[in-house]
């Protein structure tokens, strides 16, 4: 019951109302469970502190480890596969981590080719900020075309609130870094408007 409280807590953010995340169902549970365990229970605040820290924990990880560390492989066809990560940095401060750009590159290219993937989607958060972060390997313009018709959707989207950082010193001319000014669209918010993107693209 207490890992399930735990559970709770940190899926929702503590419930918090600006995440939006929280159901009425979560909150039910969770006074439920509440009520059930013995007290003393630790607060919800510290209880979401502490997994919070730990999750969070990224010291010493390498840009393909932390590339790894949340990932889901999102088909668009039979063919076609983008890599998408979620990362516990914005996309803009992974590129920083690097060092140098040019390494980069050849470590989204490597990343790539590992998962069989023809594009990477960084979805990069850091609490307050987000952006998302189109990288596609060279000489596909099949995927250049989808890239650009997901920015396009994204940026149109008025809710997410979404614009291209044209300042953003990118390692690669086939780079396109989106800051979102809406938070609270984390990926399982993005993905479905990503798919229903790369579905218009002949």
């Amino acid at each position: 019951m207490e890992l399930l409280r735990s559970t709770i807590i940190t899926d929702t953010i503590n419930l918090s109302p600006a995440a939006k995340k929280a159901t009425q169902l979560d909150i039910s549970i969770l006074e439920l469970i509440e009520k059930t365990l013995p007290n003393p229970q630790l607060l919800r605040e510290d209880v979401f502190s502490d997994i919070f820290k730990a999750k969070s924990d990224i010291k010493g990880f390498t840009v393909e480890q932390l590339l790894r560390k949340d990932l889901k492989i999102v088909p668009f066809s039979d063919k076609i596969q983008a890599a998408v990560p979620s990362t516990l940095l914005l996309a803009e401060e992974l590129c920083e981590k690097s060092g140098e750009l040019e390494n980069l590159e050849t470590i989204f290219n490597d990343f790539c080719q590992r998962y069989k993937s023809q594009s990477l989607i960084i979805i990069g958060t850091n609490q307050v900020r987000r952006d998302i972060l189109f990288y596609h390997p060279e000489g596909q313009s099949q995927i250049s075309k989808l890239i650009n018709q997901i920015t396009e959707s994204l940026i149109n989207y008025a809710e997410i609130d979404a614009k291209v950082d044209l300042e953003f010193k990118a390692p690669s001319s086939r780079c396109v870094l989106i800051k979102q000014g809406n938070i609270t669209y984390t990926r399982k918010k993005i993905l479905p408007i990503i798919l229903n993107a790369s579905s218009m693209v002949d």
